[in-house]
Parts: C-alpha cells; sequence; structure tokens
C-alpha cells in the first residue's frame, strides 16, 4: 500500500478481517498535504455508521479496522496505529463506549487527556479495551464505512457532539498538524 498517495489502511488484508470490510473509507488525515481535513465532517460520518443513537440501532456485525493516532500520556502526537474495533454499547452505567482489540493494550495505557482504554470493568469481553464513544472518536483518523448509507444519516448527528470530538482532537494529536476546513465529498 505504500506509495500509493493514500492511507496505507485503505487496503485492508481481507485474510485478516473477511471479505464484508466495507469499500467506503473515511481518512481524515490527508497524506499529500500533511493536514487535516474536514474533520467534522469525517466525524460526522463515525458517528452516523457506529453509533447506536444515530445509525438506527443497528450493531456492528464485523470487526472494523480503525487507523488511530497514538499519543504521550501529555496528549503529544507520538504515530499511527491500528486496531479493530468490535462493537459499541451502553456500559453497565449507561455510558456507550467503543470496545476494540488493540494488539499493544495490557491495561495500563495513558493517551493524555485523562484517556486511559480501560480493559475490564466497563462491559469488555475478555481481550478487549474500551473508551467512552466521544473518546475514542477523538482518536481515530481511518476507518470503513459503508458509503451507500452515510449521507442520509450524517445529518442526524448533532454539532455538539461534532465539537466535541474536535477540541480532544484539536488539543492532543492535532497540535501536530494544519487542519483546513475544506469539506469533502464523502
Amino acid at each position: 500500500a505504500s506509495g500509493r498517495g493514500e492511507d496505507p489502511h485503505k487496503w485492508v488484508n481481507p485474510a485478516l478481517y473477511g471479505q464484508w470490510v466495507q469499500i467506503g473509507f473515511a481518512s481524515a488525515y490527508d497524506y499529500p498535504s500533511n493536514a487535516i481535513v474536514d474533520f467534522e465532517g469525517f466525524t460526522k460520518i463515525f458517528y452516523a455508521m457506529c453509533h447506536p443513537l444515530y445509525n438506527g440501532g443497528h450493531r456492528l456485525i464485523y470487526p472494523n479496522p480503525v487507523g488511530i493516532f497514538i499519543t504521550s500520556a501529555k496528549a503529544e502526537m507520538l504515530g499511527f496505529h491500528a486496531v479493530s474495533l468490535h462493537r459499541v454499547d451502553k456500559d453497565p452505567s449507561g455510558i456507550y463506549r467503543v470496545y476494540f482489540v488493540n494488539p499493544n493494550n495490557e491495561g495500563r495505557q495513558d493517551w493524555g487527556q485523562g484517556i486511559k482504554p480501560s480493559v475490564y470493568g466497563n462491559g469488555e469481553n475478555y481481550g478487549e479495551s474500551s473508551l467512552p464513544f466521544e473518546e475514542f472518536a477523538g482518536r481515530i483518523y481511518a476507518f470503513h464505512f459503508n458509503s451507500l448509507e452515510a449521507q442520509e444519516k450524517m445529518e442526524k448527528v448533532p454539532i455538539e457532539e461534532v465539537l466535541k470530538v474536535k477540541k480532544i482532537a484539536k488539543e492532543s494529536w492535532g497540535r501536530a498538524y494544519t487542519w483546513l476546513e475544506i469539506k469533502k465529498l464523502w
């Protein structure tokens, strides 16, 4: 995938994830300009496709490879990483969380801004990590989605949710990038 001028996560190995990985691909990071482009649109798509309040109450039925920005305990950008998003559900206290498999998580990670993935106690299955939805959304930069359903569902996502995620991103890994408010066609 290297040298194609786009995010290498776009070309997922089907042997690892299966043929059901959606062909739509969203990336907030623009390789040619080394900038973040249309983060608000990107966040709306993530909410519209994954959050039960905005996607019609649908559960994820397949693992979704997701690109995340890795940050230090001071919320400084360290690099790129990939995790497998397994599900979104309410935890025992009623908060929507993203449950994912992170091969590098043993339960002691600190991503800064008080964001610490948990590995138990919040409804995790064995091997899963989890974060509240908006905290996870504030660290992602790429994911696959159903491009046939995205447009109509994006309009349901409140701008207040999007701006919370954008604040998390801009105050952490986002400090390392130029942000372009150019709107993309998703």
